[in-house]
C-alpha cells in the first residue's frame, strides 16, 4: 500500500513541485529552460506510468480554457502574422497537457492543492535567495537603498516582482490561517525578492491581496465584528507598512512610488504603455470581433513606437489579438472558477479561500504584465480547476 501511495501521489507530487520550481528558476533562461521542459514531461510520464485514470468529465472552466485554445487555433486563418499565431499554438497544446496531468495529480484531495501552494512558497524563496547570492547581499542593499532595481540577470524584472509577490502573498495567507510563525519569515524572504525587482504593482498586488484576503475572511460573520474585525486588520497592515516604510532600507523603494506619481504626467516607460493602450484600443475598435490573430499585438506596438514587443497589458492583449470572444473565454476561466472558490470560502473553506486569493492576486497583475503565455498562469488555473472540481464533486 505504501509503494502504490508513493507511485500514485508522492512521485507525481514531488514533479508538480520541481516543475513550479523549474518555472520561478528557469523560464527566463535560454540555457536552462529545457530543465522546466523536461520536468514537465517527466511530470506527465509519471502520471502516465503510474496508470492515474484521467478524469475527463470537464466542468465549466475546462470547457472555456479547451475553447480558448481552439480560438487560438482558429485565429491562424486571419492573423497579420501567421507564424507568431502557429507559435501560440503549440504553447497552448503544452500548456494543455500541464493543466490537464497538474489537475488530475492535485484535485484528489485539498491537502494535496495545499501542498502545491506551498511549493509556490518554497519556489519564491529559493528564487529571492538565488537572486541575493547572484548580486551579492552587499549589492543588494545598495541597490535597495538607492531605489536601483536588481535581478535582470537573473529574471525579468516585472516578472520577478510577480513571483515574489505571489509566494509572499501565499505566505502571508498561510500564517494568517494557521499562525504558525515560520510563515512569517517565508514571507519575508520573497518580499524582499519583490524590493530587488523594484515592481510598484508586484507591491500593490501585495497590497490589495491581503486587503481582499481580510474582506473574504469575514463574510459570514456578524456584520458589527465584521466591520470591527476589517477595519482593525486594515489598520494594523497599515502599520506595518508605515513602520517598514520609516526604515532606511525603504528609503528606494519609496523613491519608486514616488515615482509612479510623478510619471503619472512624465516618463519614457509610462508614455509607452499609454501609448500601447491606445493604439491597442484602436486595433479593438477595428477588429472587435475576431482580433488581429493570437501572438499578433506586435502589430501595434510598431505602429506605436516602432519595435516588436508585448502591451504590458493581459486585458488588453486579449482584446487585440483574439477580440471579445477570446477575451471572454480566457477570463471566462477565472469568471467561472472564482465562482466556485468564493462559494466554498464563504462557508469558510481554508483552501478555497487561499486559492480565491492566489486568482484575483493573478488578476490584478493583469494590468501590467501579459500573462497568457506563462507557464504559471495555467499553474495557478490548474490549482483553481483542481479546487472547483472538488466542489462540483460535492455538490453532485
Amino acid at each position: 500500500m505504501d509503494h502504490k501511495l508513493r507511485l500514485y501521489v508522492y512521485w507525481p507530487m514531488l514533479f508538480v513541485g520541481l516543475y513550479i520550481m523549474a518555472i520561478y528558476l528557469f523560464d527566463d533562461s535560454e540555457s536552462l529552460y529545457m530543465i522546466a521542459n523536461g520536468i514537465f514531461f517527466l511530470l506527465l510520464f509519471f502520471i502516465l506510468l503510474t496508470g492515474v485514470r484521467f478524469n475527463f468529465k470537464p466542468i465549466t472552466p475546462e470547457i472555456l480554457l479547451v475553447s480558448y485554445a481552439g480560438w487560438i487555433t482558429l485565429s491562424m486563418v486571419w492573423a497579420w502574422d501567421v507564424s507568431a499565431t502557429g507559435d501560440d499554438v503549440v504553447r497552448q497544446i503544452l500548456f494543455l497537457c500541464l493543466w490537464l496531468g497538474i489537475v488530475n495529480v492535485v484535485s484528489r484531495d485539498r491537502k494535496y492543492i495545499v501542498a502545491t501552494l506551498k511549493w509556490i512558497v518554497v519556489a519564491g524563496t529559493i528564487l529571492t535567495l538565488y537572486l541575493i547570492a547572484h548580486y551579492g547581499f552587499g549589492s543588494y542593499l545598495s541597490a535597495v537603498y538607492s531605489g536601483t532595481r536588481i535581478g535582470e540577470d537573473v529574471l525579468q524584472l516585472n516578472k520577478l516582482g510577480m513571483y515574489t509577490s505571489t509566494a509572499a502573498i501565499l505566505s502571508a495567507l498561510f500564517f494568517l490561517e494557521t499562525k504558525k510563525f515560520q510563515y512569517i519569515l517565508l514571507t519575508l524572504i520573497p518580499f524582499l525578492g519583490m524590493l530587488g525587482s523594484g515592481s510598484k504593482r508586484a507591491f500593490l498586488m501585495f497590497a490589495l491581496s491581503i486587503i481582499l484576503y481580510m474582506l473574504l475572511k469575514v463574510q459570514g460573520q456578524g456584520q458589527k465584528y465584521r466591520i470591527i474585525k476589517l477595519l482593525g486588520g486594515v489598520f494594523i497592515f497599515v502599520g506595518i507598512i508605515q513602520l517598514l516604510m520609516g526604515s532606511d532600507i525603504f528609503g528606494g523603494v519609496l523613491g519608486r512610488f514616488a515615482e509612479l506619481h510623478n510619471t503619472l504626467e512624465s516618463g519614457d516607460s509610462h508614455f509607452s504603455r499609454m501609448l500601447f493602450l491606445q493604439y491597442g484600443f484602436q486595433s479593438f475598435l477595428n477588429h472587435p470581433l475576431l482580433g488581429l490573430g493570437s501572438g499578433n499585438s506586435h502589430a501595434v506596438t510598431i505602429a506605436a513606437l516602432g519595435w516588436k514587443t508585448y502591451l504590458h497589458n493581459n486585458y488588453m492583449e486579449q482584446l487585440v489579438n483574439l477580440g471579445i470572444v477570446g477575451f471572454v473565454l480566457y477570463y471566462g476561466v477565472y469568471f467561472t472558477i472564482l465562482k466556485r472558490t468564493f462559494s466554498l470560502a464563504k462557508n469558510n473553506d481554508i483552501c478555497a479561500r487561499m486559492v480565491t486569493i492566489l486568482l484575483l492576486s493573478q488578476l490584478i497583475s493583469d494590468i501590467a504584465v501579459t500573462s497568457y503565455n506563462l507557464k504559471f498562469t495555467y499553474v495557478v488555473f490548474a490549482i483553481g480547476i483542481a479546487t472547483a472540481k472538488l466542489y462540483h464533486h460535492k455538490q453532485v
